[in-house]
């Protein structure tokens, strides 16, 4: 074992799915040492922007807006 443990400060959930799938379950609750964990639908993983449907969209428009600023990835 490593040791490693989950800080329930910085950990978020998501429940991904399709929007249908979505309609009859929005959210986890997800307790750790008895701290609810924040529900997100979109997150930035890895410098990868996820979102509850699995789509690019937020991470396609992170990009442009950085291309668009000058700014080197």
């Amino acid at each position: 074992m490593n040791n490693m443990k989950i800080n329930p400060i910085k950990s978020k959930c998501m429940l991904i799915g399709t929007s249908k799938c979505l309609l009859k379950q929005s959210s986890l609750n997800i307790q750790i040492n008895e701290t609810l964990l924040e529900n997100v639908v979109t997150h930035k993983l890895m410098g990868i922007y996820i979102n509850k449907n699995l789509k690019w969209n937020q991470h396609i428009k992170y990009i442009f807006n950085k291309m668009m600023s000058g700014k080197n990835a």
